[in-house]
């Protein structure tokens, strides 16, 4: 698994920066990912969405990731079935 929070700490580097990073959920199964995108059925980029899904990561290997960048101080919520926030002030 890429460790992009990690990566996050190193480009935001300055303490008190703000932290608001928004991304998709990675359903459970490729049934449920397939069932997402059944909402969007019509979208120009309805293949594209089906892959992102899969490739997304799930809101607890994120915070995973944070914990181990050091940034346990950032929030990750669910704000949809389909996307997380972070958010946060960098220590």
């Amino acid at each position: 698994m890429k460790q992009i929070f990690s990566q996050l700490s190193k480009w935001l580097t300055l303490a008190g920066a703000v932290v608001f990073v928004r991304d998709l959920i990675r359903p459970p199964s490729e049934e449920a990912a397939k069932q997402q995108v059944q909402k969007y059925v019509g979208q120009p980029n309805e293949k594209d969405h089906y892959l992102s899904l899969l490739a997304a990561f799930e809101i607890d290997e994120v915070r995973a990731q944070l914990r181990a960048a050091g940034l346990e101080n950032l929030t990750v919520e669910p704000i949809s079935e389909d996307y997380f926030d972070v958010i946060g002030i960098m220590p």
